[in-house]
């Protein structure tokens, strides 16, 4: 079983903590690793997803589950990972930090999951603005 990697992030998407698993598997010193953002260490198509799916998704629920991103390593190599994040809220109710548990993956289940969660987020889309149709039509219909 491979070591969890743990590290908290502040509301504008800076390392605030970050556990001895994180520090050795992303090569960073606790001193450089403070402060960074995740711009720093998650791979350009991790941030993407990042900001279209993770950071709407963990706000709106409060966490994400089993979400399979890349971090990026201080000499620039690619760490696939499996992420659960939860989200601190302050008392008017916005997010304050972040804490993120990830398990490093191999390399093809990390692909497989990528097209599975790809494949999930196409038919969640297709699904809502069924739905969505669906009740414009009834609308409609009730007038």
């Amino acid at each position: 079983m491979s070591k969890v990697l743990l590290h908290s992030s502040n509301a504008t998407g800076h390392l605030i903590n970050c556990n001895s698993a994180w520090l050795e598997a992303l090569g960073y010193a606790r001193e450089e690793a403070i402060g960074l953002h995740r711009n720093d260490y998650c791979s350009a198509e991790s941030l993407k997803r990042l900001e279209s799916f993770i950071v709407p998704s963990a706000t709106a629920q409060g966490e994400v589950t089993d979400v399979p991103f890349e971090f990026l390593t201080k000499l620039g190599k690619t760490l696939p990972v499996i992420c659960t994040a939860v989200m601190f809220y302050d008392p008017d109710g916005e997010v304050n930090h972040s804490v993120v548990a990830s398990e490093l993956l191999d390399r093809d289940l990390h692909q497989q999951l990528l097209e599975a969660r790809t494949q999930l987020e196409a038919a969640r889309k297709l699904i809502t603005a069924n739905v969505r149709a669906a009740s414009d039509l009834l609308a409609t219909l009730k007038t």
